[in-house]
């Protein structure tokens, strides 16, 4: 208990230090490296695309809220989502709330590890918290070539710690004439202002995009709720969802919400969309097939 308790007090200081605390800086942009994996990107010619997003919610698989967890439970978490990634074969994969090397993390660089092990060519990864012993935050993994990746950490909105987005330029294998912009985005769990405050932020970013846009990720609210939110994200980039009025598709169990969203430009048409039911987070994986309209 007490070296819990020392534990969060070491967090609390770092996130003051870190922008956590009041008084923090705008948000901030950053271009990003690409990393590859020893395998080459795809270039053959393809009708479609597969598209997968989950928040790995840390490797704890069903929603444990341990700080600290034991490093071979976390391997095993993760080999279970490698497992997912190998059996479903996506051509990109967006993740929320996967960690880089740190102590709490038995110094396990979680996207790295899953794109070696899911087998996906090349990765980015933007890390928006960066504590004492703790560095997390959103990544893509990618079968196809990666170009132009930058990290975005939105202005902070504490007591959560800080949420962002990366966003990357893929070209459609075998249509070196049609690029697509990718986006991996996690947004606050606590308060719909600061949700609202934060799509602001990325149509700041992205708002004067010309090409297809992929948008993915744990938006934390449902279509109905997020009617400032996720509405208003879609209708400013010209975005679609499969369905969003429906009741189907929960991807949090816990409250069965749907959470977790693909979003499509115009020029794009989903082929397929499912939520899948492999339990390897406490969010559903979803995974969609996308083609042009």
């Amino acid at each position: 208990m007490v070296r819990l308790m020392l534990l969060a007090g070491s967090l609390l200081k770092s996130s003051v230090r870190w922008g956590l605390g009041r008084g923090a800086k705008a948000p901030t942009v950053a271009p990003l490296p690409v990393r590859t994996n020893g395998r080459d990107a795809r270039t053959e010619a393809v009708e479609a695309l597969r598209v997968m997003t989950l928040n790995l919610a840390h490797g704890r698989k069903h929603g444990q809220r341990r700080t600290v967890q034991r490093t071979h439970r976390e391997n095993h978490m993760l080999e279970d989502v490698a497992r997912l990634i190998q059996s479903h074969r996506p051509d990109l994969v967006a993740l929320q709330e996967a960690d880089a090397r740190s102590r709490l993390r038995g110094n396990v660089n979680q996207v790295e590890k899953l794109a070696h092990d899911g087998g996906m060519a090349q990765y980015v990864q933007g890390d928006h918290v960066r504590a004492a012993h703790l560095v997390y935050g959103t990544a893509l993994l990618s079968n196809l070539e990666v170009s132009d990746a930058i990290s975005c950490t939105f202005r902070p909105t504490p007591p959560t710690f800080n949420k962002g987005f990366v966003r990357a330029t893929i070209q459609w294998p075998g249509q070196k004439d049609r690029p697509v912009d990718v986006v991996s985005v996690h947004l606050d769990f606590l308060r719909n202002t600061h949700r609202r405050n934060q799509v602001e932020e990325m149509l700041h970013t992205l708002g004067r995009h010309h090409r297809p846009m992929v948008v993915m990720g744990d938006f934390n609210c449902d279509w109905r709720s997020g009617r400032h939110t996720l509405q208003h994200l879609a209708e400013a980039l010209n975005l679609h969802a499969w369905s969003p009025e429906g009741d189907g598709h929960p991807t949090f169990p816990a409250f069965n919400r749907r959470l977790d969203w693909i979003l499509i430009s115009r020029d794009l048409r989903f082929r397929s969309y499912q939520t899948l039911a492999d339990r390897v987070s406490d969010h559903q994986p979803v995974l969609a097939e996308i083609v042009p309209a």
